[in-house]
């Protein structure tokens, strides 16, 4: 039995797995901060297979060791909380209230791939729901087909052929 001093939270394992994340922002681009930190956020719950109810880092924590301000990474919460990628509960932290499955889409010869803005009635298509995106869809058109929509932060394009 180890000590209460020397045992590893789960927090503490959080902050690790966090620390380590690659974060690249860019304070002068046009997307502000928070949104950029959201997106990576969101990427990595993704590419991580993070399952619902995982907990994720402090805001003050999270802040500090990325140096950033505590209201940037509270936005980004918030952001997140509101597009439903994350939950909090009060007292305790910030969580993963879903599993954000990464979708391979396999395009066919001619098919043209984009990315513009979320627009009103777009469709995701892996849970046929209303997109909630923090900044663009990947748009997939095949010919003599409708556009399909896809969640660029959850979605990986191949291209027959392609490398």
């Amino acid at each position: 039995m180890t000590g209460k001093g020397s045992s590893v939270t789960e927090r503490d394992e959080t902050h690790t797995l966090w620390i380590g994340a690659d974060l690249v922002l860019y304070p002068d681009a046009p997307i502000p901060l928070f949104v950029q930190l959201a997106r990576h956020i969101r990427f990595r719950i993704a590419h991580w297979n993070l399952p619902a109810g995982s907990l994720m880092p402090s805001e003050p924590t999270f802040a500090e060791r990325h140096s950033l301000s505590r209201e940037t990474v509270g936005r980004a919460y918030r952001l997140l909380k509101d597009a439903g990628a994350i939950k909090s509960r009060r007292g305790v932290g910030w969580f993963v209230t879903e599993e954000i499955p990464v979708r391979h889409v396999t395009v066919a010869p001619g098919s043209s791939i984009s990315a513009r803005p979320a627009r009103p009635g777009d469709v995701d298509t892996i849970q046929n729901r209303q997109v909630m995106l923090m900044t663009g869809s990947l748009v997939v058109e095949e010919p003599g087909k409708p556009p399909i929509i896809y969640d660029p932060m959850r979605t990986v394009v191949v291209v027959p052929g392609g490398e």
